[in-house]
């Protein structure tokens, strides 16, 4: 039996540890933190708990696909999920809204009532989105895909798409601007602009019509919380609170890894769900040719911004995921509210998260007490106040508590997608400089939506797997 040593227990690092196991390796998950789960793990502030992480699933038939490759239901593990309907809206600060319905005809109708024609445009633009993200779908559940899968599966008339922008695509649909900004919301929330975001960026609106924009009724975090206790039930050696500061390698090979701590433990193989820090931090200088260190240093990182979690009053409306986009050159705000998805009528405390991104520069120059003084104001803002009558600050997380609570490189959640890093800049599954090391996670995929992450971490289990 050969011994796999896994880093870091995020969503990546859990599916290819259950993955291995099942295929008779002796498995080692090491994670920094207390718990399991990485970013997409619940979070506890003033006696509630608040999902940390992601707001809604948006790809449910890649978790689905992905618990049946571990020999699990992804329901059962889980528990009930909620489709989401409306599915967000988008307002701006002189009180108008676009609303996005988990029906095409019903958000088409209420673009026509706006713009007229748009309802139309807006059909055709989700007609053609979704018969391209159906065309490459295929290449999600591949470890390497190449030109060559896209023209195996079909995929090869959308090149021209893969190779551009989100922005392109929008634009290419023909609808008011208000519109676009509107479906583009996912970039702004990335810190990014429309043509820096991947064309795939552009898939969202039809996904939410046809495989819909979910909520587990329990939270996000219930998905690393049941893929963490399925780890441990097939027998994964769980090592929590366990800093991995090293893997060490011998002849080109991977032999072991070295904690915080001094320890040493040997590994025949090591899975590295940590993203960038594999190579920037944890493999020897000599390793890595120094081109490549060079140009991942040279990736755009995407910030965590700023969370503040609430415990809010008063009667919930139907929103649970709420936007403002104020306008050229300023930063969106989101809320989300879960009290939205009960069946409650009557005003009731309940916990709400209030996020705003923050550009990777201003994360990394900004004092606590600037940040602070930036919570604050999100905190009077009256546009996230139209159901709510009184509320307080539990907690909030500033970029840099995010990093020292996580472990993040560079302070920074991943390296952001940009078109230029689907195309060419993803980080293998296997690594070309290494024998015996694998990644997992953040930048191996195009995305980082959860499903993504749980999907990479089966293409790194496979692919070691293929070499044994």
């Amino acid at each position: 039996m050969r011994r796999i040593s896994i880093v870091g227990a995020g969503m990546g690092g859990l599916t290819s540890a259950i993955a291995l196991r099942r295929a008779g390796y002796e498995v080692h998950i090491f994670e920094a933190r207390p718990q399991a789960g990485g970013l997409a793990s619940f979070v506890d502030f003033g006696g509630q708990r608040f999902d940390g992480g992601p707001y809604i699933l948006l790809d449910r038939e890649g978790l689905e696909y992905s618990f049946h490759a571990l020999g699990r239901d992804f329901s059962t593990d889980v528990g009930p999920l909620i489709r989401l309907d409306p599915v967000y809206s988008v307002e701006t600060p002189d009180g108008d809204s676009i609303q996005i319905s988990a029906s095409v005809d019903q958000t088409a109708d209420a673009l026509e009532a706006k713009w007229a024609g748009s309802g139309d445009l807006y059909r055709a633009f989700i007609q053609r989105t979704h018969r391209i993200h159906q065309d490459l779908r295929p290449m999600l559940q591949r470890a390497n895909p190449t030109v060559w899968h896209l023209f195996r599966t079909g995929g090869y008339r959308w090149i021209p798409f893969l190779l551009g922008s989100a922005g392109d695509a929008l634009r290419k649909s023909q609808l008011p601007q208000e519109v676009v900004n509107a479906l583009g919301i996912w970039t702004h929330v990335a810190g990014q602009s429309l043509a820096q975001a991947p064309g795939p960026v552009s898939f969202v609106p039809s996904i939410c019509h046809s495989v819909g924009a979910w909520v587990p009724e329990r939270g996000i975090g219930t998905i690393p919380e049941s893929l963490a206790r399925v780890a441990v039930e097939e027998g994964v050696h769980m090592h929590l609170s366990t800093k991995i500061s090293r893997i060490e390698v011998s002849g080109g090979a991977v032999c072991g890894l070295v904690t915080e701590a001094g320890d040493r433990f040997a590994a025949d193989a090591v899975v590295s769900n940590v993203g960038l820090s594999t190579y920037l931090r944890m493999l020897p200088d000599d390793v890595v040719p120094s081109r490549v260190r060079a140009s991942l240093r040279k990736l755009p990182l995407q910030s965590p911004g700023i969370c503040i979690y609430l415990n809010a009053y008063g009667r919930p409306d139907n929103k649970y995921l709420r936007f403002l986009l104020p306008g050229e050159g300023a930063l969106c705000r989101s809320r989300i509210d879960p009290g939205a998805l009960t069946a409650d009528t009557e005003p009731c405390w309940r916990p709400m998260r209030l996020i705003t991104p923050l550009a990777y520069q201003d994360a990394q120059s900004w004092s606590e007490s600037l940040v602070e003084a930036r919570i604050q104001e999100l905190f009077a803002e009256s546009w996230w106040r139209t159901d709510v009558q009184k509320a307080e600050i539990l907690g909030w997380r500033s970029p840099r508590r995010w990093a020292d609570a996580f472990h993040l490189y560079g302070g920074a959640m991943n390296p952001v997608m940009t078109k230029e890093l689907m195309r060419k800049g993803r980080l293998r599954h296997q690594s070309p400089y290494v024998k015996g090391l694998y990644l997992a996670g953040s930048g191996t995929h195009p995305g980082q939506w959860v499903s993504f992450c749980a999907l990479s971490g089966l293409s790194a289990a496979q692919c070691v797997m293929g070499d044994t």
